[in-house]
């Protein structure tokens, strides 16, 4: 304790803050089973910045060097939404996590896109892991309150969370399946024709899961007979505000049928501040339009050359950095092949504007049927 105190600035020994908060001693059973004999530092953590979280990751690494020490960050995840809304949130929380990002999980819990009560310690023990090597991040469970109570009105989510190094499967979900899905799908690059019925019909269910969210905090559940809609496959949703983007989320693959899709990335592309720094509200609602892109599936491909500019939508991947644009992002900006992919890289992907040229960064294709309000 006292060699963690001399390594950080404004870190100090304050007993009474442990008199109310059980966050630390609820973990307590858990080890005990788990490693029977051992010693406990607890730290408690308040509402703090990203730079604070970062100066006490610094002073767990300097002070733990040579040890062998287990770090635990303990928190709920969403508080009191129903069963489905909270499932959604802490599945986008979740799939922060796994691309082990602390900067991205922290200006999310920021924006209230995702919540958690220990985010702060999180993105810590986050940041101690990436000190000590780790590399790679696995939601191992995810349930809440809901699924052992019964009560699924007002919930409260956890997830069990592991950090460790594994050099060889360092990548994270999306990237495996990514890789998989080009693998069983190598040929394939048609999203496949929607009749008119069952576009208006996707996006009646985008529209409706939306009104209902900020109505009633639920999402609804829908009758769906046409086949078209049943089938699986990934699909984006994208809201605009008079032609302002507000919010563009989606998902390649999904093991469920694709009007469930539609509304889950519906909810979540209310909460996408990447564009305006805010959340949609509900006054804009009238105001909003829906866009919805249905997806083929993921091609990887060999050349840059075999990317049809208006045609295909490209998802680049490169370690644990990934990033993508639908098909219609190219035309609308008026970008060259060229432009495509360096604003993919540096803009989506967080990587520099050439990385597309460099070994180890994979290009996948795949085209989408785009239809709107």
């Amino acid at each position: 304790c006292n060699t963690i105190i001399d390594k950080g600035q404004d870190i100090t020994y304050y007993a009474p803050l442990h008199r109310d908060e059980h966050s630390v001693e609820v973990e307590i059973p858990f080890l005990q089973v788990a490693l029977e004999d051992f010693s406990l530092v607890p730290i408690v953590m308040g509402e703090l910045s990203l730079e604070a979280c970062q100066k006490l990751a610094n002073a767990l690494i300097e002070a733990c060097k040579g040890k062998d020490v287990l770090f635990i960050a303990s928190s709920d995840m969403s508080h009191f939404y129903e069963y489905s809304v909270a499932n959604l949130i802490d599945e986008k929380a979740n799939r922060i996590i796994e691309e082990f990002s602390p900067s991205k999980l922290w200006d999310n819990l920021a924006s209230g896109d995702v919540e958690m009560c220990g985010g702060a310690p999180v993105v810590t023990v986050m940041m101690v892991a990436k000190g000590f090597g780790a590399d790679k991040a696995k939601v191992l469970k995810y349930a809440n309150s809901g699924d052992v109570t019964g009560d699924k009105s007002r919930v409260v989510g956890y997830s069990a969370v592991a950090f460790f190094a594994a050099a060889e499967e360092g990548r994270g979900r999306r990237e495996e399946n990514a890789t998989k899905d080009s693998e069983a799908n190598s040929t394939a690059e048609d999203a496949g024709y929607l009749s008119e019925e069952a576009k208006k019909e996707f996006l009646k269910i985008a529209r409706e899961t939306i009104v209902s969210l900020f109505d009633s905090g639920r999402i609804p559940k829908f009758e769906v007979k046409n086949e078209e809609l049943k089938r699986e496959g990934g699909a984006f949703v994208t809201l605009r505000n008079s032609g302002r983007l507000r919010g563009c989320i989606g998902n390649f693959k999904s093991d469920q049928p694709l009007y469930i899709t539609v509304s889950r990335m519906a909810v979540q592309a209310t909460r996408d501040y990447r564009f305006t720094l805010s959340p949609v509200t509900k006054q804009e609602l009238a105001d909003i339009d829906i866009e919805i892109s249905v997806l083929s599936p993921l091609r990887k491909i060999k050349s840059v050359d075999e990317i049809e500019m208006g045609k295909h939508g490209i998802y680049i991947i490169r370690g644990r950095h990934n990033g993508c644009f639908l098909p219609q992002v190219a035309d609308q900006a008026g970008w060259t092949r060229r432009e495509f992919l360096e604003h993919c890289c540096s803009d989506k992907a967080g990587l520099s504007p050439d990385a597309w040229k460099e070994k180890g960064t994979e290009i996948f294709i795949f085209t989408a049927e785009v239809f709107g309000e």
